[in-house]
């Protein structure tokens, strides 16, 4: 260092680091840790010691070996010190890819959990923050001030959260990274690293010992040391490092600012809706979902769609997957759509007659009743938003009802719960759908002749069996009210071009005579 001070060693806890300019200089450490050690009748693990050089100290020799207590001591290229993967250029690189991997070991082993339907879409988040976001987070102080060592680390997060929103083996699946994160509440762990790294720098540097002078250590060799680049990351964010300690109000905001900075490089169309529609405010009931375990899959598709996540009969048009003119034409009832991707999952929540019953059975046409008697005829994608929990251009909300219990629903449930059911019914129906449009091997698209195929009823009452998740024996929906006689109908329980039932097998009942498959 530059004020000549050395350092000997570190020590934390039970672990030792010993420092040395030469092989001669370390046998002598070693020496005295073992006279030490005999003397206060301690021994040490050799079998998890090592010896590792540094570029910069005196080349080993061949003959040189090195021994704690008469034992001779290995000489290695990688180490693993508290959690850290240490080698001898002390770059990080191998550390993020051990970190990487055991994330996605462990994503892997409760991927089941994750992607389940039947457990509530809250605690499969709260797994991801326990499991998986912990470990990718520990240690990352250290690159808290480099993007490019981050993203790895967020790629693996990445994917843990598809597993939890989207389809496990599907690549129908689009989603808005940020929007994600918001929604979720979870952080960028850049954001995450960049606040651990400003906190460590200020309780470092206040402690009575040799790390508050390893701080302020000069770049040697070409090389920027840790505090160097922390100072370096605080003056371009414009951030105080000399106050003591760091506050809840300033981990906000350093936050707010990193992310705000994220909105601005990534002005996405998912992300300009979502803020303009004001639905970070009630992102609060994946919390409340949890009351509700028999609408996981409800809930899921809420998220999605907020998050402008899912596909749409237009999108899927206009990337070419299905026939063009579903770009303006619903799939469901044929209906002609004058705006584009989002006035769809309006259409579908609103007016497409072929779900009128589901919309009456579920309580959400009173609600849509309700909206529209209290705010009046609301124009373009008003209504919709409000339906997710959103406000309108000028600021019109549904508030608190759509998050709490009231008692302008039915059985005094919020209004997120008749839009979750809704949905629950509605949206495997309608992905179905979408792609028996899809094109052929032959490109040739794969309509029937009359044009349109299997209409969203036939759909609806093959995948029903499915889609009637039950909690506690009871149904979502009774069918009686999805269909006039049910008894004469015939629900088969397999569907082959569902994923999401792909060999599954169950059991329904109806009221008004029993049928099994």
């Amino acid at each position: 260092m530059s004020s000549g001070l050395e350092v000997p060693g570190l020590l934390f806890a039970d672990d030792l680091v010993l420092l040395a300019n030469s092989p001669a200089d370390l046998q002598l450490s070693l020496s005295g840790v073992s006279q030490w050690a005999n003397f206060n009748e301690m021994s040490f693990g050799i079998n998890k010691c090592g010896i590792m050089r540094f570029p910069g100290a005196d080349p080993l020799e061949s003959h040189w070996t090195w021994s704690l207590q008469s034992q001779t001591i290995p000489i290695v290229t990688q180490y693993t010190y508290l959690g850290i993967e240490i080698t001898p250029s002390l770059e990080l690189l191998t550390w993020t890819r051990n970190k990487v991997k055991k994330a996605d070991r462990m994503r892997l082993a409760i991927r089941p959990v994750l992607a389940s339907k039947t457990i509530p879409l809250n605690l499969r988040v709260l797994f991801v923050r326990a499991l998986i976001e912990s470990r990718l987070r520990y240690g990352c102080e250290l690159v808290g001030f480099s993007l490019a060592q981050c993203r790895p680390l967020q790629l693996a997060l990445n994917q843990a959260l598809l597993d939890v929103v989207g389809t496990i083996g599907s690549g129908n699946t689009v989603f808005a990274r940020l929007v994600l994160w918001l929604e979720l509440d979870i952080p960028p762990i850049s954001t995450s690293a960049s606040v651990a790294m400003i906190r460590a720098y200020r309780k470092y540097q206040s402690l009575p010992s040799i790390v508050s002078d390893v701080l302020k250590a000069p770049s040697l060799r070409g090389q920027r040391p840790w505090g160097s680049s922390v100072r370096r990351w605080a003056a371009s964010h414009k951030v105080d490092l000399d106050l003591p300690y760091l506050t809840k109000q300033e981990k906000l905001s350093i936050g707010d600012t990193l992310i705000g900075r994220y909105k601005r490089q990534n002005p996405t169309k998912a992300l300009t809706y979502y803020l303009n529609s004001d639905l970070i405010q009630t992102k609060r009931f994946i919390t409340k979902g949890t009351l509700y375990p028999q609408l996981a899959v409800g809930l899921t598709w809420l998220v999605r769609i907020r998050c402008s996540a899912v596909w749409t009969g237009a999108r899927a048009a206009s990337l070419g997957l299905i026939p063009p003119f579903f770009r303006h034409q619903c799939v469901c009832c044929g209906l002609t759509l004058t705006d584009s991707l989002n006035s769809e999952i309006q259409h579908l929540l609103v007016d497409c007659s072929q779900f009128y019953s589901i919309r009456q059975s579920s309580g959400l046409a009173d609600l849509i009743h309700r909206v529209r008697q209290q705010f009046g005829l609301l124009l373009g994608l008003s209504l919709q938003n409000m339906l997710l929990g959103g406000a309108t251009n000028s600021s019109l909300t549904l508030g608190t009802f759509w998050l709490n219990l009231h008692n302008g629903n039915p059985g005094c449930q919020p209004d997120f719960v008749s839009v979750a059911t809704v949905l629950q019914l509605v949206m495997p129906v309608y992905m179905d759908f979408i792609w028996k449009h899809r094109r052929t091997s032959t490109k040739a698209w794969n309509l029937p002749q009359d044009g349109m195929g299997e209409t969203p009823q036939d759909s609806l009452k093959r995948l029903i069996p499915s889609l009637m998740t039950r909690h506690q024996n009871q149904p979502i929906l009774h069918v009686e009210t999805l269909f006039e006689n049910p008894a004469n109908y015939f629900f088969p329980i397999r569907s082959r071009t569902h994923p999401a039932l792909r060999n599954h097998r169950s059991v329904l009942e109806l009221k008004k005579g029993a049928i099994s498959n």
